[in-house]
């Protein structure tokens, strides 16, 4: 269903923030974005590559929404199995957690996070439940209103996004925070009224523990829902200030080729920022104390990352590569092929390989 709430997504969230965002402007960090696309750099110049094991118990497609690595564990989120697959850091599978209708169980994992050494999962929209980094079931942390992804960012803190199926609901990001027998919750963007029978929905909405981001948009967030940072794209686009958003909004600028959004962004030191956006193509930019390089490719001559960032670890990015697109783009290549697996490759980029701009 998140999948399909996904194909569903309609433009912008920022149309709410316009009048905001001019009583913050002073506040705003604006990277600009040049209008040409030249480069043709890419922007990593290494990588690793973990071929995850496929068993019986472990297909995952192609479905990967979220991936999590521990110092000894992958954990990878399918969105075809609706659960956790627990696999060695070389890739091998050891297990999942299993479906069904115990406190132990889940009946379908709608999102997930890793947080202080454990594993947190959003089962069936509604609860969040507590397990360790094996995948053994500790507790029910919470039960909450529907929602679609989760956040942890402190031990007794954590957030959600609700992507306008509630209609009880007021808020695109809620803070639930554990005290005692009590679940407080609080407010932490609101839903635009014009926008309530939208549906939409985000994978990776918190980016370490700092940031909100938004699959459609040119502003980045605080954690207090506050806009930080404003992309500004050169030339026409749809976040001009004389465009209007309709639902058809979106087919329309992708005919007209002015389609322009955030696909991840990434913070690596203060104001030095690594984000990919979308415009005939994907490309890449990195941002570093107030100069900008657009890269047209995340690697050069590698076969085809077609979705956004799936996590990170430490000083990397992670992504993944359908195993199909690799052995035919490496099919000349007996030392790169990897013909043992139908699973995912994960794809792990060292943001210390960036070239930095000049």
């Amino acid at each position: 269903m998140k999948k399909i709430l996904f194909l569903l997504i309609c433009i912008p969230l920022l149309t709410a923030c316009s009048k905001s965002l001019q009583k913050e402007e002073e506040n705003l960090l604006v990277i600009e974005v040049p209008q040409n696309i030249t480069n043709k750099e890419s922007a990593f110049k290494s990588y690793k590559a973990i071929p995850l094991e496929t068993t019986e118990e472990c297909y995952l497609h192609d479905d990967i929404s979220r991936i999590a690595f521990s110092e000894k564990r992958i954990y990878a989120f399918s969105l075809s199995d609706m659960t956790v697959f627990i696999f060695d850091r070389n890739g091998n599978y050891i297990s999942k957690i299993q479906k069904g209708h115990g406190p132990h169980e889940v009946i379908a994992v709608t999102d997930f996070c890793y947080f202080n050494n454990y594993l947190y999962v959003l089962d069936n929209y509604r609860q969040v439940k507590k397990y360790n980094q094996e995948g053994e079931f500790i507790k029910i942390v919470a039960n909450i209103e529907i929602s679609f992804a989760l956040e942890f960012t402190q031990e007794n803190e954590f957030y959600v996004f609700e992507p306008n199926i509630n209609k009880r609901n007021d808020a695109y990001i809620s803070q639930y925070t554990i005290s005692g027998d009590s679940l407080p919750v609080k407010e932490i963007i609101r839903k635009d009224d014009r926008m309530k029978e939208l549906v939409f929905t985000v994978n990776r909405f918190c980016v370490q523990g700092k940031y909100f981001t938004w699959p459609i948009s040119n502003i980045i967030y605080d954690i207090n829902g506050v806009p930080s940072i404003e992309i500004r794209f050169a030339g026409s686009n749809m976040w001009m200030e004389n465009e209007e958003y309709t639902q058809n909004s979106l087919s329309e600028y992708r005919e007209k080729g002015t389609c322009r959004w955030i696909k991840d962004f990434r913070e690596i030191e203060k104001d030095c920022y690594f984000f990919g956006f979308k415009k005939d193509k994907d490309y890449y930019v990195y941002y570093s104390k107030g100069n900008t390089k657009v890269y047209d490719s995340l690697l050069k001559d590698f076969p085809p990352i077609r979705n956004a960032v799936v996590g990170d670890y430490k000083d990397s990015l992670l992504y993944t590569v359908s195993a199909s697109d690799w052995n035919n783009h490496f099919e000349s290549d007996s030392e790169i092929s990897i013909e043992d697996t139908d699973n995912p490759i994960i794809v792990v980029l060292p943001l210390t390989d960036l070239e930095k701009p000049r």
